[in-house]
């Protein structure tokens, strides 16, 4: 199995989302380089192409937009749970429709992580 960092599948998200490594760098505060190696290193990972490249900028092949909307879904809701911190340093979950079902049959109780 090849080992792809987060890291590496955000740039693509971001570079597949901006049409351009400039643009994708400046979204996700990086170098347009580094944007570009990251990109480059997925597809050595997975030997398929994932952008064609031009100077109008990039544009995602039949495989670069298969792994965009496989992985873009995942990688948005790994930013949620920092959005919902409170102030009191606790974390909060978003009870999904099965936890609102599971609570009402009595089943769920509520959990939160202290991060102090």
């Amino acid at each position: 199995m090849t080992d792809i960092a987060l890291r590496q599948v955000r740039a693509v998200i971001a570079a597949c989302e901006e049409g351009s490594f400039t643009r994708a760098a400046e979204r996700e505060n990086a170098t347009q380089s580094g944007i570009s190696q990251h990109v480059a290193a997925v597809e050595r990972a997975l030997g398929v192409k994932l952008f064609e490249r031009s100077a109008r900028g990039i544009v995602p092949t039949p495989a670069g937009l298969r792994y965009y909307f496989t992985n873009s879904s995942p990688i948005g809701k790994t930013k949620d749970p920092m959005r919902q911190m409170s102030k009191t340093g606790r974390l909060s979950w978003t009870r999904t429709d099965a936890q609102r079902r599971e609570e009402r049959r009595g089943g769920f109780e509520e959990r939160a992580v202290d991060l102090r």
